[in-house]
C-alpha cells in the first residue's frame, strides 16, 4: 500500500531536513502511527519539535542508490532506478530510450548489466556516456558491441575504460581503430587482453603506444603477434618490457630485429627467454649486447647453440657469464673453440660444468688452461676420466687443483697418473684420497708424502701407523 504521494514524500523529506522544522501539517493524518511513531523515536528539538539540522542533530541515512548530499539520478524508462538495472532490462530498452542515456545514469549502472547491450541498442549511446564507462563495466560489454563500435565511440572512451578490455574484446574490436591508440590508453590494457592480439592488429598500433608496454603485458602477448613487430615498434618498446619476453616470443621476433637489441634492454631479457635463441639469432646481436650477458642469461642458452657459434662471437662473452656454463653447452662446444678459450674466461666455467668433459676434450686443452682449473673444477671430473688422463696434463695441473680430488677419482688413478705427479702436486693430496688409492699407486707417491699427511693417514686408519698400506688394498 502506498503511503504517500511522490509530493507527500518530498514534503516530508524537506520537513526532517529541518528546512520545516517540524512535519508539515496534514502530513499522515488519519494514518495511525506515522506521526506518533516518528516523534516517539527522534529526540527533542529547542522547541520540542524534530531537531534542526545542526552540531548535535541527527542524520537520517540515504534513500538506497543514493549518494549523500546528491540528487539521485533520473530514472531509466519504466521508473526503474538505473542502479537496480539487469541485463535483461538493459536489453528490453527501445533505441530511442538509449540515446537518451545520461552520463549520470549510465554511470550507475551495474556491470553485470552492461552485458545487456545489443549492437543497434549501442550504436545510439551517447559518447557522454561512453565516455563515463569504468573498467568493470566495460569488462562486461559483449564482444558483438564492441565489434560494432564507431569511430567517434572509441574516441570517446577514457584511458581508464581501457582497463577493462578483455582479450576477446581486442579480438573483435574492428582493425582500423588499432592504429588510434595512445600511450595512456594501452597503458591500461590488462595483461591478460594481450592475449586478443595477432600480427596484424599488433603491427598497427603506432610506436607511440608500444611505450606503455609493461613486462606483465608483454609477457601475455601472443608469441605470433610478436611476429607482426615493425622496427619502429621495436625500437618504441621501453628497456624494461623485455623483462616480459618468453622463450617463443625470442623465436618469432623478426630476423631483422635481432641487431637492434640495445644493451640495456638484452640484459632485462629473462634467463629463461634465452632458450628462445639459435645461432643465427645470438649471432645477429650486437656485440655491445652480448658483452652484458650475465651468468643466468648465459646458463639458459641451448646447448646446440654451442656447437655452431662463431669463434668471434664465442670470444665476445665475458668470462664472468661462463660461471653458468652447463655441463650439456661444453659437451657441445667444439674442440676449436675450447682451444681459442681466453685463460681468464676458462678459469670462470661454472665447476659443476666440467662433468661435461670426456677424455678426448680433456686431454685435448692446452697447458694454459690446464694451468686454470682450480680444486672445485677438478672434483667434478668424472671418475673414468682421471683413468684416461695423458701425462702432459697432469703434469700442468696446479698443486691446488689436485687439492680437489675426490676419493672416488683416486679408487681410478692409476699408476702411470701417480708417477706423472711432481712433489708438490702430491702433497696437495689429502688423507681419505690416499687411503681410497689402490696399494700399488700409494707405494708409487708415499716416498714424497710428508710428515702431515702419513700422521693424517695414522689417523683414519688407526693403530701405531707401522702397517699403512696394508688397510689401503
Amino acid at each position: 500500500m502506498t503511503l504517500f504521494s511522490n509530493r507527500d514524500e518530498k514534503d516530508l523529506l524537506q520537513a526532517l531536513d529541518g528546512s520545516g522544522g517540524g512535519i508539515p501539517d496534514g502530513i499522515g493524518e488519519g494514518i495511525p502511527g506515522v506521526t506518533d511513531g516518528l516523534a516517539d523515536d527522534l529526540p527533542e528539538g529547542p522547541s520540542g519539535g524534530i531537531p534542526e539540522r545542526g552540531p548535535g542533530a541527527v542524520t537520517l541515512p540515504s534513500l538506497p542508490g543514493t549518494t549523500p548530499g546528491a540528487s539521485p539520478p533520473p530514472p531509466l524508462p519504466g521508473g526503474l532506478a538505473p542502479g537496480g538495472a539487469t541485463p535483461g532490462d538493459i536489453a528490453g530498452l527501445p533505441a530511442d530510450a538509449i540515446g537518451g542515456f545520461e552520463q549520470d545514469q549510465f554511470a550507475e549502472l551495474p556491470p553485470e548489466a552492461i552485458g545487456g547491450f545489443k549492437p543497434d541498442q549501442f550504436a545510439e549511446l551517447p559518447l557522454e556516456a561512453v565516455g563515463s564507462f569504468k573498467p568493470d563495466q566495460f569488462a562486461e560489454l559483449p564482444t558483438d558491441v564492441v565489434g560494432g563500435f564507431k569511430r567517434n565511440q572509441f574516441e570517446a572512451l577514457s584511458p581508464e575504460a581501457f582497463g577493462g578490455f578483455q582479450k576477446d574484446h581486442i579480438k573483435e574490436l574492428p582493425k582500423k581503430f588499432f592504429a588510434d591508440f595512445g600511450l595512456e590508453e594501452f597503458k591500461e590494457l590488462p595483461a591478460d587482453a594481450m592475449a586478443g592480439f595477432n600480427p596484424q592488429t599488433f603491427g598497427s598500433l603506432p610506436a607511440e603506444a608500444i611505450e606503455g608496454f609493461s613486462p606483465e603485458q608483454f609477457s601475455g602477448l601472443p608469441p605470433k603477434a610478436v611476429g607482426g613487430f615493425q622496427l619502429d615498434q621495436f625500437d618504441a618498446l621501453p628497456s624494461d618490457a623485455f623483462g616480459g619476453f618468453q622463450p617463443e616470443h625470442i623465436k618469432k621476433l623478426p630476423k631483422d630485429l635481432f641487431e637492434e637489441f640495445e644493451p640495456e634492454a638484452f640484459q632485462e631479457l629473462a634467463p629463461e627467454a634465452m632458450s628462445g635463441f639459435n645461432v643465427r639469432t645470438f649471432e645477429s646481436l650486437p656485440e655491445e649486447a652480448i658483452i652484458g650477458i650475465s651468468s643466468d642469461q648465459l646458463e639458459n642458452l641451448s646447448p646446440n647453440m654451442f656447437k655452431g657459434i662463431q669463434p668471434a662471437v664465442f670470444n665476445t662473452l665475458p668470462p664472468e657469464a661462463f660461471q653458468g656454463f652447463q655441463p650439456g653447452q661444453l659437451k657441445k662446444l667444439s674442440n676449436d673453440l675450447l682451444a681459442d678459450m681466453r685463460p681468464d674466461t676458462f678459469g670462470e666455467i661454472n665447476p659443476g660444468a666440467f662433468t661435461g668433459f670426456n677424455p678426448k676434450k680433456f686431454n685435448g686443452l692446452s697447458d694454459e688452461l690446464i694451468a686454470q682449473i682450480d680444486e672445485d673444477q677438478f672434483g667434478q671430473l668424472k671418475s673414468k676420466l682421471i683413468k684416461k688422463m695423458k701425462g702432459g696434463v697432469i703434469a700442468e695441473l696446479q698443486p691446488n687443483a689436485l687439492e680437489g680430488m675426490t676419493e672416488k677419482q683416486a679408487e681410478k688413478m692409476s699408476q702411470d697418473f701417480a708417477s706423472e705427479l711432481d712433489r708438490a702436486q702430491i702433497r696437495s693430496l689429502s688423507s681419505p684420497v690416499l687411503l681410497a688409492m689402490s696399494a700399488s699407486v700409494f707405494d708409487v707417491i708415499e716416498p714424497e708424502l710428508s710428515g702431515l699427511q702419513l700422521g693424517g693417514l695414522e689417523a683414519l686408519v688407526g693403530g701405531d701407523g707401522e702397517n699403512i698400506v696394508d688397510p689401503i688394498i
